[in-house]
């Protein structure tokens, strides 16, 4: 009984829901395209609140017009009030471009990395991001490996 009464309404569905045929066929080499453009260097993975990403939608909006839109934009502050770093909202990118990590050997020498070129950032507090002050942001920690990290004493102060 369930299983006629199921086949019953999957038929009422199909023959009752309006379907829409799109006006242009799709073009598959054209999205291909599309995507290609999108990722190009120059939109700098389209990051939001990034130059590459303001770039990648003057892009899309051009796109759209020329294909016979009407495009309409708003712009979305990323800040509260006052353009300042106090002001950002949770929502405002912060991504860090530059940046170097100076490791002080025990012999005195010292040993310099560099951001995206010797290692990378995955996660970094916001917080303490923001409360940074000036250009500099310093971290006190320490690096080693699992094998490694029983050598460290237990409420080591960094």
């Amino acid at each position: 009984m369930l299983l006629k009464l199921g086949a019953v309404c999957l038929v009422m569905v199909y023959l009752f829901v309006p379907r829409y045929d799109s006006l242009v066929p799709f073009q598959t080499d054209n999205a291909i395209d599309q995507v290609i453009a999108l990722s190009a260097p120059e939109f700098e993975g389209r990051v939001s609140g990034s130059r590459g990403g303001y770039e990648a939608g003057n892009y899309i909006i051009e796109s759209m017009k020329s294909y016979g839109y009407e495009v309409s934009t708003m712009n979305i502050s990323y800040y509260e009030g006052d353009e300042s770093v106090e002001n950002l909202k949770v929502m405002a990118p912060m991504t860090v471009s530059e940046g170097e990590i100076k490791v002080l050997a025990k012999d005195g020498t010292v040993k310099i990395f560099r951001l995206h070129e010797d290692f990378t950032i995955f996660s970094l507090s916001r917080d303490e991001l923001i409360e940074a002050d000036g250009t500099d942001f310093f971290y006190k920690g320490i690096a080693t490996d699992a094998e490694n990290l029983t050598d460290v004493p237990e409420g080591t102060d960094f």
